[in-house]
């Protein structure tokens, strides 16, 4: 299968998936909230030096479970970017968290149509294997990143369960986490921009 037809693929995929996609992986079956993984997902909001008036982007958000755990540390001047390629993703998003300050965006990684240097924080969470270059995508999101911003890549699954999890499921059989020296990220203008990128893996 092609590039073009993979992604093509991947995206049906998480379209087909949207309306269950938070109750599957994330609700807690005995109390019916969407707190499954509480404890690990603020281990991991909690690495982004989130400040109250922070401008915060959330890559390959799905269908928000993040939202909650983001907006708990904004402030009424703070502002959330909810963005994924998969457009039942983003309908249903905000169909749960259409509140005032997130804003909806439906576009691929490689075609924000955001400003650049805009971003305190940058969250990547569930999403990395899924994006069709990986490189290129660390490379646009740094682009968006504000001076001594954070880019943030983060997983609740080892590389290994990660490939094991998408085997069962032909688009994205292929997706993968790299290895973390593979990602090594570089601004173009990286000697006067530095970036800090943390790739993390909560298991416990």
């Amino acid at each position: 299968m092609d590039t073009d037809m993979q992604d093509m693929t991947r995206k049906t995929f998480f379209n087909e998936k949207a309306d269950t996609w938070l109750d599957k992986f994330y609700k807690d079956p005995e109390t019916g909230i969407h707190d499954r993984h509480s404890k690990k997902i603020k281990k991991i909001i909690s690495s982004l030096n989130i400040e109250p008036d922070h401008k915060v982007l959330d890559v390959g958000c799905g269908s928000g479970v993040l939202v909650p755990y983001i907006l708990s540390r904004l402030s009424s001047k703070g502002r959330l970017f909810e963005v994924d390629y998969a457009e039942n993703m983003i309908t249903q998003n905000r169909k749960v968290h259409g509140y005032d300050r997130i804003t909806f965006v439906c576009s691929d990684v490689m075609d924000l149509p955001l400003e650049d240097s805009s971003f305190d924080s940058i969250i990547c969470f569930a999403c990395f294997p899924h994006f069709r270059d990986q490189k290129a995508a660390l490379g646009k999101l740094a682009g968006i990143l504000k001076p001594n911003g954070i880019l943030t890549i983060a997983h609740l699954l080892s590389a290994k369960e990660i490939a094991d999890h998408h085997d069962g499921e032909s688009a994205v059989s292929r997706d993968r986490l790299p290895v973390k020296h593979e990602t090594a990220l570089r601004h173009p203008d990286h000697e006067q921009f530095p970036i800090a990128c943390t790739i993390l893996i909560i298991l416990n």
